[in-house]
């Protein structure tokens, strides 16, 4: 496999993903920063903050930790929801990590 040594992946490449042909390719970006994404921001039950950008017809969730933004691949948004229905939808998936009284709250 191109790329993948018998040692493991070569020094420079840190993730790979395979196409629909079955071939290696880079993925495109790390989520660290996505210029002139403008996402909306969600405190999640006081625990950690996610932000929520729609890219290419595909909402897309990162956590959000001292200015730093990552991916998260555990949270799917699907691509039908709108804009407005997105605080439902988490507080409906994410429901168990909450307190009593707890909320999932818009951020700034």
């Amino acid at each position: 496999m191109a790329g993948v040594s018998p040692k493991g992946p070569r020094p420079g490449i840190h993730r790979l993903a395979i196409n629909n042909y079955g071939r290696l390719r880079q993925p495109e970006g790390d989520g660290t920063d996505r210029a002139g994404a403008k996402g909306m921001k969600f405190d999640i039950y006081g625990r950690y903050r996610l932000e929520v950008i729609r890219e290419a017809e595909a909402w897309l969730v990162y956590r959000v930790d001292n200015d730093k933004r990552r991916r998260v691949f555990d949270v799917v948004i699907p691509s039908s929801t709108r804009k407005e229905e997105i605080p439902t939808y988490l507080d409906d998936l994410l429901h168990e990590l909450a307190s009593p009284g707890a909320t999932i709250r818009c951020i700034d």
